[in-house]
């Protein structure tokens, strides 16, 4: 089954039967989702443009720390040092365990305290201590995890079937570390829904126009 605009529609009604609706992906996740993509596209010709994107991005689903991670990488490449601490504050918050994290809130801390603000080199000292314990752990689990999801959009680009990759998710064994079925379900409809599954089917020749 090829995937078009219905399928697309479709695949929204079936986050209920996947029992992903329970886990927050609805409607607004997904627009974020879009919008995030749209300004992953700007970011290097259109920083502000690309701010602007995830922004909006990050208030319709303000869970998703990779959004939150991606405005921050943009106010990076605009020199934007207080609003880069200022966000990657809040992913600390939230998701402690990156140390990339930790170590870019420390970045912008000093590059504020170079530029003539001399409190926030005490201020960089707990995000780059916290960079330096987190970072000294091979989070192997999160590796793992993170090549499940790879493996399962990738099942999805060649089958080109949700239902049938919802079948043969609930199927595998789940080992200890694994993410759990809900969880693989939810970023498997997202990727479905992405501007980036549909250009890869269209570079794989396989896309059928809506």
């Amino acid at each position: 089954m090829k995937l078009t605009t219905s399928i697309k529609r479709a695949a929204l009604a079936m986050s209920v039967a996947f029992g992903v609706a329970s886990t927050g992906c609805s409607r607004d996740h997904i627009e974020a989702v879009n919008l995030a993509n749209e300004g992953d596209r700007a970011v290097t010709v259109n920083v502000e443009g690309a701010i602007q994107k995830y922004e909006q991005a990050r208030q319709l689903d303000p869970t998703n720390h990779l959004i939150t991670w991606k405005l921050a990488k943009a106010y990076e490449r605009k020199e934007d040092w207080d609003k880069m601490a200022a966000t990657l504050a809040v992913a600390v918050q939230t998701n402690p365990e990156f140390a990339s994290y930790w170590e870019k809130r420390g970045l912008a801390l000093t590059k504020l305290a170079e530029a003539g603000n001399p409190d926030k080199w005490e201020e960089a000292k707990e995000p780059l201590k916290k960079f330096i314990e987190a970072g000294a752990k091979a989070n192997i689990k999160r590796w793992n995890q993170a090549v499940e999801l790879t493996a399962c959009r990738a099942g999805l680009v060649l089958c080109a079937d949700l239902e049938i990759a919802k079948k043969i998710i609930s199927q595998e064994q789940q080992l200890p570390g694994d993410l759990p079925v809900a969880d693989k379900l939810k970023e498997l409809l997202l990727f479905a829904v992405s501007e980036e599954y549909s250009a890869i089917r269209k570079a794989l020749g396989v896309a059928v126009n809506a």
